[in-house]
C-alpha cells in the first residue's frame, strides 16, 4: 500500500487533527501508521528547487515556478529536501514530476532531471528506495538516458487511458511501473478496452515483462479486487481506513 500524497489528497481528518495534503506533518503521520511507501508531487521553484505540490500554483494565485524555495515556504509549502531530511530512510518515496510549459526550453536542465539529481543524492545518502514518473512519459525517457540508475522509473496516465496501451509503452520505453488510476483498471469502459484479454492476462503480460502496477485511487472494495487480481500496489488516500 502506498500513502497517496501522504494520508491522502485535501485535508484529511485523522484522530482529531487535520493533515494537508503533500506535507511533511501528513507524509510523516501516515509512515507512522505502518505504510512503507509514499507519494508525493514535486513543482520547480525559481531557484531550481523541489517542493511539494500538486498543482503549479498556491492557493493565492503565486505561480511555483516564479518564486524562490524560501518564499514557497513562507506560503507553507514543504520541501523535498526538508521531505528526506526528516522521513525515515526506510520509508520508500514515489516522486511524481510536475511539469511546467517553461519545461519544453530546457532541454538539459529539465524538471525531470533536477528531480533526478535530487533523487540520486538522496539515494547515495541514505540509500532509500525511490520510484519518480510524472504524466509526461519522457520523463521516464530523460532520467533513463542516464542509466543505471538506483531509481525505478514509470509513468502514470489520467483514468480511463488504455491500460493495455501503458503496458505497451512500458515496455518501449523499458520502465518499471505504470501507475494508472482505478477507472483505467475496473468498470465498463475498461473491461470495453481491455477485451477480449481481461484484467488478469493485462497483469500477467505486465509481470512477465518485469513491469509493476500501481492503481491510484481505488476505494477499499476497489483495493480488495485488485489486490486480488494482481495488480502490486495501491495508491490510497485516506490510508487508515485500509489498516
Amino acid at each position: 500500500m502506498i500513502g497517496h500524497r501522504g494520508l491522502g489528497r485535501g485535508n484529511v481528518f485523522y484522530n482529531n487533527m487535520y493533515y494537508k495534503e503533500n506535507t511533511i506533518n501528513s507524509i510523516i503521520k501516515v509512515a507512522e501508521l505502518g505504510i512503507e511507501k509514499i507519494e508525493t508531487d514535486v513543482v520547480r521553484t525559481l531557484d531550481d528547487k523541489l517542493v511539494l505540490h500538486h498543482d503549479l500554483i498556491v492557493e493565492n494565485d503565486l505561480i511555483i515556478s516564479y518564486i524562490t524555495e524560501n518564499e514557497a515556504k513562507s506560503v507553507g509549502l514543504d520541501s523535498l529536501s526538508d521531505l528526506f531530511l526528516n522521513l525515515d530512510p526506510a520509508i520508500g518515496c514515489i516522486v511524481e514530476v510536475k511539469h511546467s510549459i517553461e519545461d519544453i526550453y530546457r532541454l538539459e536542465n529539465s524538471t525531470a532531471m533536477i528531480t533526478k539529481n535530487a533523487l540520486i543524492d538522496e539515494y547515495n545518502k541514505n540509500k532509500r528506495e525511490m520510484i519518480t514518473y510524472g504524466f509526461d512519459a519522457s520523463t521516464a525517457i530523460k532520467i533513463n538516458s542516464f542509466s543505471p540508475l538506483p531509481i525505478a522509473r514509470g509513468f502514470i496516465l489520467e483514468g480511463g487511458s488504455d491500460f493495455a496501451g501503458m503496458i505497451l509503452t512500458a515496455k518501449k520505453l523499458g520502465v518499471e511501473y505504470v501507475s494508472a488510476h482505478v477507472s483505467s483498471l475496473l468498470g465498463e469502459r475498461a473491461e470495453r478496452q481491455m477485451y477480449p484479454y481481461g484484467i488478469e492476462k493485462m497483469l500477467i503480460t505486465a509481470k512477465e515483462n518485469n513491469i509493476k502496477t500501481i492503481a491510484w485511487c481505488p476505494d477499499f472494495t476497489e483495493s480488495e479486487i485488485l489486490l486480488a487480481k494482481g495488480v502490486d500496489y495501491i495508491c490510497v488516500d485516506n490510508s487508515f481506513i485500509f489498516l
